[in-house]
């Protein structure tokens, strides 16, 4: 206990603790390796590869900005294999900080306007909470 009376945990301590994430956005949760990955398959989608241009990428100037790159993230989305490969990374992530509970958030309206059936995003993100359950459970 530190002299202020508040308990002092180590950052191994706290990496290692089991977790829950009660509110994590599909699309915007993604790590910039998993982007990158789908923005190698899909360049016309305008999302850069190289991980400095994409933290430069992702910062917000406003609102406007914000949207623009949301849609360009979305338009990454055009096959339910891209679904399901988006997925597996962010559940991938999480488990790496040892995140044991999830409650992902889908917006799906925007997928299958990207060129994805309803049910082939279903169907991405059904096996992807199964191998996540699989290999990371």
């Amino acid at each position: 206990m530190s002299e202020d009376g508040q308990v002092a945990f180590p950052d191994e301590w706290i990496a290692a603790a089991p977790k829950i994430e009660l509110h994590v956005h599909h699309v915007g949760a993604t790590s910039a390796a998993t982007l990158a990955d789908l923005a190698v398959r899909h360049p016309e989608a305008g999302v850069p590869t190289d991980p400095a241009q994409l933290e430069e990428f992702y910062r917000f100037a406003d609102c406007d900005h914000f949207l623009r790159v949301y849609a360009a993230v979305s338009r990454l989305l055009s096959t339910a294999e891209d679904v399901y490969r988006l997925t597996v990374g962010n559940l991938g992530e999480l488990a790496a900080q040892q995140v044991r509970y999830a409650e992902l958030t889908v917006t799906p309206n925007g997928i299958p306007s990207a060129g994805v059936p309803r049910e082939g995003l279903v169907e991405a993100l059904g096996a992807a909470r199964a191998f996540a359950a699989r290999e990371w459970a």
